[in-house]
Parts: C-alpha cells; structure tokens; sequence
C-alpha cells in the first residue's frame, strides 16, 4: 500500500510539473521564472565533454557551473543521458575541500517571492547526501549564505523540493543569486532526472 501512494503522489507531481512548462510555453509566466536546466544541457551535451571536469567553475552552460577548489583535479564526470538526465560520478575521494554544482538564480526569485525553491530528482546509486544554500554576492565580493537543508538520493527515485527563505530587506540587496549544492567527497554515482528553480 504505501509503495502504491508513493508512486501516485511521483505521477501527480509530474502531472503538476508538466502543466507548469505547458503554461510557461504558452507565454503565462512570471519574469522570474527559471529554466529547465537538464533540458539546456541535453540540448548542448558538447559542454560537458568526455574528460573529467578539470577547471573549476568553468560554465556548463550560462549561469550552471561545477565548483571545486583550485589546483585539484576531482575526477569529476558529467554526462547528458539520452533520457534527458545528467549523470554526476566521482570516481575517488577528492582533496579539494568542497565540491559543488551552482545554479545562477533570476534575482527577481527572492524579491518577489521571498523565497528560491529548488526542484530535484533523482537516484544514487549509493545514498549520497547534499547539502543546499542560496548565497548572494555583492558587489564588493563579499557573500552572504541563507541556510536550506540536506537532500539524500538513494537508489530508488525520489522527488524533493528545498525552500529557501530570504526575509524582505535581504531580498532587496543587489548582487548575483546563486543556489549551491554540496557534493559529497567521497565517490558517488548519482542521476537527476529534474533540476529546476522556482
């Protein structure tokens, strides 16, 4: 019983999710609405490459980058899946003391909506546990972070949404809107099938 409400509320939310695109198709959307970011990088799998990602915060695609500390070589791969997901590997423990993929956020999100949420689904083929953060950064480079929670992926496909809330005053300081998400370091396997901002 409980597998079968699980998989009823996975068709709901695809449901849900597929007349969200439709009406943004049809023109019916919000300035702040994001992009479908496994659809960008499908449609231009050559940004990723055959080789381990070797250059940190290099652009995927605009506004969707792999950060890691400079002068390390994680043994990080990325790769576009004919289903439309990205499969993320990392093949050894890494020394660089953090890995992580940033998506840049319309800064539009949080002014009017107080809050970013992150969109993700996928699977793991080990459970594998990220972390998530909104960060903004000022003009001067100085950053400030705004908390979310720990997103765990494991071997059957699991869907999450991560709110982040920004109070009304922060949400008018200008800078660049950027939500992270915190890699494991150690070796992982993992496919998102969903990746949004909204």
């Amino acid at each position: 019983m409980p597998k079968r409400i699980s998989q009823r509320v996975e068709a709901l939310l695809e449901t849900v999710l597929a007349l969200k695109r439709d009406l943004e198709e049809d023109g019916h959307r919000f300035e702040s609405t994001p992009r479908d970011l496994l659809q960008e990088i499908a449609r231009e799998p050559e940004g990723l490459g055959p080789q381990p990602v070797a250059e940190p915060y290099r652009p995927i695609v605009p506004g969707f980058v792999v950060g890691f500390q400079a002068g390390t070589t994680p043994e990080v791969h990325l790769r576009a899946r004919p289903d439309r997901s990205l499969e993320m590997v990392l093949k050894q423990p890494t020394e660089s003391g953090w890995l992580t993929m940033e998506i840049d956020c319309n800064p539009a999100i949080p002014r009017e909506k107080g809050r970013v949420s992150l969109l993700i689904r996928g699977v793991a083929k080990a459970p594998a546990t990220l972390g998530v953060r909104l960060r903004r950064i000022g003009a001067d480079g100085t950053a400030a972070d705004f908390p979310g929670r720990d997103v765990t992926l494991g071997p059957a496909s699991a869907f999450d949404m991560v709110d982040l809330d920004v109070d009304a005053a922060e949400a008018e300081v200008a800078g660049i809107w950027r939500v992270l998400l915190f890699y494991p370091l150690q070796p992982f396997n993992l496919r998102l099938t969903e990746l949004s901002l909204r």
